[in-house]
Formats: C-alpha cells, structure tokens, sequence
C-alpha cells in the first residue's frame, strides 16, 4: 500500500461520511414537525399541498386568454342632447359621501370639453344622509385630459333635491327633479335660467 495515497483516502472517506452525516440530520430535520400548534402545522401541510399541486398542474399556452380575445369595450350609453351628450351610466369622480350624481352632458367645442354632471349635495356630508340641495358641477378640459379653468359647482335654487339633465337647447341645459319640478342651467354663462 502506498503511504502517500492513505492520508488522501482517509480524507475522502472523512468528507463523504460529514455529507452523509449532514444529509441525514438534514431529512429528519426536515420530517419533523416545527414547534408549531396542531392548527399551524395543519396549515402549513395544506399550503405545501397546494403549493405542490399547483406546480403539477398543467400551464395553459402562451397567447390571449379567451377572454381577451372576446371580450371587447362596453360602449358608453349616451345620447345627443343640445350640442352635446346626455350620459346615465357611468361612475362618478366625486365621492359618494358628499354628492349624489345622476347624470353627466358633456360637449366637444373647439379644443376642449366641457362636462355638467347635475346631482345634489348630501345634507349632511360624509355620511349616507339625504340630498336636498340640487347642484350643477362644471368642469373644463382640454381634449388630452388637461385640466382648464371655468371650473365649479353650482346651487339650484332652493331644496330642489337630486336633480337629473332630461334634454338640452344648444348648451342649455333642462334638469328634473324627482318631484318633476324643471330647471334651466345655462352653461356659457354658468347661471340658472327661467326659461329654455
């Protein structure tokens, strides 16, 4: 035997014994459950299922899901009124704490758009109080989006409640309010009118 070829075998047979060694403590480690309660533990096999499963599970093929490709843009309900667009369905981009809003007209003129949303302001804001103060919103922006002034918020005259654009004149607007009662709002002059 050679006495040079020993000490490097001894040192092999050292190293593969600390792997075996290691590899064992780390299965029985691993088999054994985490001081967790009985409740953890079960929770952790249950995601370690699912974890489990769900890499068993087959992948659908790259591309559109279905539901891409059939899917397409609600249209918006709309229709012509004056030199606008009455609109009934859609959301607000004021909180619901402070007004009730039933209906928007908005118009294209030039390089901008206006929009008149018409609603009410709740009696008592942030909180899910009645609405009797009838109000106009009007705000102005350019066709990309950006922000314009002539912006604001008008009262209708008196406690009108929530009031609703039923038809325009031009850019006279024709509201309604629950009790049938019509309005005016004249939206150059940003005022309520007497007539239509």
């Amino acid at each position: 035997m050679n006495p040079r070829k020993t000490p490097l075998r001894f040192f092999l047979a050292a190293f593969v014994a600390v792997i075996i060694f290691a590899t064992l403590v780390a299965l029985v480690l691993s088999a054994s459950p985490p001081g967790y309660p009985p409740a953890k533990q079960t929770l952790e096999a249950s995601v370690e299922q699912t974890r489990v499963a769900s890499l068993k599970t087959p992948q659908p093929p790259p591309g559109p899901s279905p539901a891409q490709v059939t899917s397409a843009p609600a249209p918006i309900a709309r229709h012509p009124a004056g030199a606008g667009n009455i609109v009934t369905d859609f959301v607000p981009p004021f909180p619901a704490m402070s007004y009730v809003i039933t209906s928007l007209w908005y118009e294209d003129a030039a390089d901008q758009r206006i929009f008149v949303y018409a609603g009410a302001l709740r009696d008592s804001p942030g909180t899910n109080s009645p609405a009797s103060q009838g109000v106009v919103i009007v705000g102005v922006q350019t066709l990309d989006g950006g922000a314009l002034p002539g912006c604001g918020t008008y009262r209708a005259p008196g406690k009108t409640g929530p009031l609703r654009i039923v038809d325009a004149n031009g850019t006279r607007l024709v509201l309604q309010s629950d009790s049938g009662a019509r309005y005016y709002f004249d939206v150059p002059t940003r005022q309520f009118v007497a007539s239509p």
